[in-house]
């Protein structure tokens, strides 16, 4: 069983519970979880980029499924 289809249960479950939106990765972080409730964007933002409140919360989630980028 692959990394990814054995964390497609824990990934519906936090696009469901955060209502987040998942896309192509993030230029600057590499996460792939958008927020799209955002009314000073009109276009959806990356959750870790621009977290919303109570992100520190579940941050460890997003950290497994998306590891940051390193600095090269």
């Amino acid at each position: 069983m692959s990394k990814k289809i054995s964390q497609l249960p824990d990934l519906a479950a936090l696009i469901e519970q955060h209502q987040l939106v998942q896309g192509k990765p993030c230029a600057a972080c590499g996460c792939e979880l958008y927020r799209t409730n955002m009314y000073q964007w009109p276009q959806p933002v990356c959750v870790r980029c621009h977290p919303p409140r109570g992100y520190h919360e579940w941050s460890d989630q997003v950290d497994a499924l998306y590891p940051r980028k390193r600095a090269s």
